[in-house]
């Protein structure tokens, strides 16, 4: 919310958040508490979180909640369809070395634990976090900032004994959305990009601002949780507007799908050929191939790699990405 824990930015990125959330009627709000947030550095005093603790209704409106957070850097609700955990990966941020990177501790994670067998599993189960959970593909492998110990938080989640379930987090500027290390149950994991931020060297060819719309859908207990993302990117001089494919995330995509590139294009050209006809629509696939709308952006990407060099055929989009219709590849 400010640069090093400004306070003065503190506060007014809080108030316009907050208001936000009332302008887009939200009945939830959840701030994941980063390395700018708290005071990591001692630039403004001793106590690295006093200027979020002094915001009064940080991150929750209420003290129990909140002396929950603070006291256990962990929180865990129960919203009807879902269940939410807000996780401070920065708790420790003001001792040592610790603002080099986020932490998840073994008291924390045993808290966790505890609280979600006391409370009901409802099939969607959400996390949202600052830091990293592991390195994201070759961006910035020289980065050290990953969350210390979540490898075995990704594990506990993972074991399927606690549901399935939703990560997001952030802290690397760097959108991406995957799959955890693990079992089929392994937690689907969103790194967002950043809203305003300038964003160093080695992604400003590769990435920009962006802000998402997540769609889950709703399901039962231990199954696979999938939906769809929009995304829009900031662009200068005109604001936000539909994502392209060079953005980090593009504008439309999917996750929770069970078939990789391989497989979706071999049922996309079975499809095809089965209606004899020179093109087929995207909404015709998807309702013919439901996971097709779940497909991750890599696997995606693989299967139109696959689709046009091995069956032929080729994926034509709109000018804003979103799949509109599947014909064959002019010879």
């Amino acid at each position: 919310m400010g640069d090093k824990a400004n306070p003065e930015a503190v506060h007014y990125a809080w108030q316009r958040i907050q208001r936000l959330q009332t302008a887009l009627g939200a009945p939830i709000l959840m701030a994941a508490t980063g390395n700018h947030d708290m005071d990591s550095r001692e630039i403004n005093g001793f106590d690295a979180r006093g200027i979020l603790q002094g915001l009064g209704n940080y991150p929750f409106d209420t003290d129990a909640l909140n002396n929950e957070y603070w006291a256990n850097n962990v929180v865990i609700q129960e919203h009807g369809p879902f269940r939410s955990v807000l996780l401070n990966s920065s708790g420790y941020h003001g001792y040592g070395e610790e603002w080099q990177h986020g932490r998840v501790s073994l008291r924390t994670r045993e808290y966790l634990k505890r609280r979600l067998r006391e409370t009901k599993d409802p099939g969607i189960n959400l996390l949202v976090t600052h830091h990293q959970l592991y390195k994201l593909g070759g961006v910035d492998l020289e980065d050290k900032s990953e969350m210390q110990d979540a490898s075995a938080l990704l594990e506990d989640l993972g074991s399927g004994e606690y549901g399935s379930w939703f990560l997001i987090h952030g802290h690397r500027h760097w959108p991406a959305i995957s799959h955890s290390g693990g079992g089929r149950g392994a937690p689907v994991v969103f790194s967002a990009g950043s809203f305003s931020a300038v964003l160093y060297s080695e992604i400003q060819g590769r990435a920009r601002n962006q802000f998402y719309v997540l769609e889950i859908e709703d399901t039962e207990p231990g199954y696979p949780i999938r939906g769809r993302f929009r995304a829009w990117d900031w662009v200068a001089d005109e604001g936000f507007l539909p994502a392209q494919e060079r953005s980090g995330l593009s504008y439309s995509g999917g996750f929770g799908g069970s078939l990789n590139g391989v497989q979706l294009a071999a049922e996309v050209s079975e499809f095809f050929e089965r209606n004899q006809t020179g093109y087929v629509t995207w909404g015709d696939v998807e309702a013919a191939i439901p996971d097709a709308a779940f497909t991750l952006p890599t696997d995606f990407a693989h299967f139109k790699r696959v689709l046009r060099d091995s069956h032929g055929l080729t994926l034509l989009t709109m000018d804003n990405g979103v799949p509109a219709q599947v014909g064959k590849v002019a010879s």
